[in-house]
């Protein structure tokens, strides 16, 4: 695997001269997530593997310092119910956790004195994704799975929340990447936990879920930048809207130290659909991206590809401002594209929800993607429980907890300039089905 390991120290290497701002930025995300990146061996042929993003993930791999902080703390006070599954913003998840082909395990696995509590397992045909519960937060190490005694190829992202009872409950979501039959067996291995070696494993049938799927038909073309790319996959389900597109170019093309691919996806009232998870592989015919979307509304006619460059901002000024609720609105400017005003405040008991919007002419993700608002204690403590949720095109709200003592802090940073090229979407006709 000399190819892959060239490839990933390249990306690695890049990372590691990428400036991020903001020193609590790397802490804060690095508590709430942990991304890992697991390839077996092909069988018929080498390619290269890497993870770019969940909504969080993208931060994190990319450097960028333009997703907020607050994505890292998406499930950091949630109250203690039976299953992350249920506290997760992700709708499509929630879907498949209610169908009855879900696989409530509860089993726990020890090994060297370490314990691990397996509890649900879900597949929607896209990723599979099971919730566990360790006493302590600690890392969980590459996995081996295996459907029907087959090593598979897969990525995978973490996440995890501190419960009331101290308890670290947690979720990982897994990537095969070729498609898992409908009906299969489950084996999984851990190897490490911490700092601990051991052996823990579990296994369980797994029936696919009801999603409802629809697949579109594909093969659109566009071209950004000089890339052509192409649409391999469209599959619309009740658990999410999968998105697979080739890129007709080689890694450096696509991501280096002067910018970076992103995607958005709108309906056809230009709404921007949540970005779930992406990831994506390379080899020589391109680099192929497959992206996960929360579901879309049944009388959605249309969509569009949207694909576009962002620029890495090298130097970023920050833009800090103390926040009163009884002088709003508050205007922060973000210099060229155009500024962020908090237009409203709402208490209840010890948290606040706060209402935003951008001047911008550039529409960011539903989470807030492509820019930067933390909320923190004057200590720099971050005080966001819930991210960024888009109620109309760039406007906002997210919630956050009333800090202990003194004032409310609001850092963002002024932005690169950033643009769509028009002549590079795709829209793509949803009533046209294979």
């Amino acid at each position: 695997m000399k190819e892959g390991k060239s490839v990933n120290k390249d990306i690695k290497q890049a990372i590691d001269n990428i400036q991020v701002p903001m020193e609590k930025l790397d802490d804060a995300i690095e508590k709430g997530l942990k991304i890992t990146e697991l390839q077996a061996k092909p069988k018929k042929r080498r390619a290269v593997t890497f993870i770019l993003s969940s909504v969080v993930t993208i931060s994190i791999i990319i450097g960028l310092g333009f997703v907020s902080p607050t994505m890292a703390s998406v499930l950091a006070n949630v109250p203690l119910l039976n299953t992350i599954f249920e506290t997760t913003d992700d709708p499509g998840l929630k879907v498949a956790l209610n169908d009855t082909n879900a696989n409530v395990l509860n089993k726990t696995i020890s090994s060297n004195g370490v314990s691990l509590t397996i509890q649900d397992i879900v597949y929607d045909g896209t990723r599979l994704a099971f919730s566990f519960v360790q006493e302590k937060k600690e890392e969980i190490y590459p996995l081996h799975i295996e459907v029907n005694g087959e090593i598979i190829n897969f990525s995978e992202n973490l996440r995890s929340t501190q419960l009331e009872n101290g308890d670290h409950m947690g979720l990982i979501q897994v990537y095969p990447k070729e498609p898992l039959p409908d009906d299969f067996e489950l084996l999984v291995k851990i190897h490490q936990i911490g700092d601990t070696k051991g052996d823990w494993q579990f296994n369980a049938h797994i029936t696919k879920v009801k999603t409802n799927s629809k697949k579109i038909a594909v093969g659109q073309t566009g071209v950004i930048d000089g890339i052509q790319y192409e649409v391999k996959k469209l599959e619309l389900a009740d658990t999410g809207v999968s998105l697979h597109l080739l890129f007709h170019t080689e890694m450096d093309e696509l991501f280096n130290l002067e910018r970076v691919i992103q995607l958005h996806v709108l309906d056809e009232n230009g709404r921007t659909l949540p970005i779930v998870d992406e990831h994506g592989s390379g080899d020589e015919k391109g680099m192929r991206y497959e992206y996960l979307f929360e579901p879309i509304d049944a009388d959605v006619e249309s969509l569009t590809i949207s694909p576009f460059f962002m620029p890495h901002a090298i130097d970023r000024k920050a833009v800090i401002a103390t926040l009163h609720e009884d002088q709003l609105p508050l205007t922060m400017s973000q210099g060229k594209m155009g500024d962020l005003i908090v237009t409203k405040l709402e208490k209840q008991n010890d948290q606040y929800t706060m209402y935003f919007e951008s001047t911008s002419a550039f529409i960011f993700g539903a989470h807030f993607e492509q820019n930067l608002l933390a909320v923190e204690d004057e200590l720099g403590n971050n005080l966001v429980v819930t991210y960024p949720k888009a109620i109309a095109n760039n406007q906002y709200k997210l919630v956050f907890n009333k800090p202990d003592e003194g004032s409310i802090k609001l850092k963002t940073i002024e932005l690169p300039i950033m643009k769509k090229d028009k002549e590079a979407q795709i829209t793509v006709d949803l009533s046209q089905t294979e």
